[in-house]
């Protein structure tokens, strides 16, 4: 997540078990405009029912700004704000692992997941339908000019709020983990490409065989 207070933007990614390839799937985001810690929980708890999370990523540069009000910092705020909904992931609880800030390494994580493979298939998977706002983003995500010249690293102008997050998970580098015994929670992917695939066969035309099928 890239928790600013104009834009709080959230990028939700799963990884499939490796017989389905390895793929990254960005399935779901949020983009919340004026966004405090309260609303930040409100939204995640509309998102997260019936889901079980790995890791939360947090920008830290970002999130260790202090709020005048409180005396705590916006990533103690937000944590809070998981814990008292009872929100958390495997590794880190209601707390965050912090994105690694190294934009320039993160960039080129990135273009590794664009980055067409033999089979002519890229890492990436985006679930446009479910992301609109980060395609919005990617659209117009570019290397920043200085009097003409392109630099090494990407314009942080306007909203690249969710590139940011993107930039974050690219270079976590996820990985498939295999659910705990008794964790019956379906990957988010893998029920999304189930209700993909029910909707092609609800489409077909119906076919009766046997008996009375003439």
């Amino acid at each position: 997540m890239d928790p600013g207070r104009q834009i709080c933007a959230v990028l939700f990614l799963a990884v499939p078990p490796p017989d389905h390839g390895e793929f990254a799937y960005l399935y779901d985001e949020l983009y919340i405009v004026n966004c405090d810690a309260e609303l930040f929980g409100e939204r995640m708890a509309a998102k997260c029912t019936g889901q079980k999370f790995e890791v939360f990523l947090i920008d830290h540069q970002q999130s260790r700004i202090t709020e005048m009000g409180s005396g705590k910092n916006i990533e103690e705020l937000y944590a809070y704000a998981l814990r008292k909904r009872s929100i958390k992931s495997e590794l880190t609880g209601s707390g965050f692992a912090w994105g690694d800030s190294n934009v320039v390494a993160g960039v080129e994580c990135m273009r590794l997941w664009l980055r067409l493979r033999e089979d002519g298939t890229c890492r990436l998977r985006v679930m446009k339908e479910a992301v609109p706002s980060f395609v919005k983003e990617v659209r117009h995500y570019r290397y920043k000019r200085v009097a003409g010249i392109i630099q090494e690293k990407p314009d942080d102008r306007g909203k690249v709020h969710l590139m940011a997050a993107w930039r974050y998970l690219a270079q976590h580098d996820p990985r498939w983990v295999a659910p705990k015994v008794g964790r019956g929670t379906m990957n988010p992917v893998l029920a999304a490409l189930k209700r993909k695939q029910n909707k092609k066969n609800e489409d077909r035309p119906l076919v009766m065989l046997g008996p009375g099928g003439a």
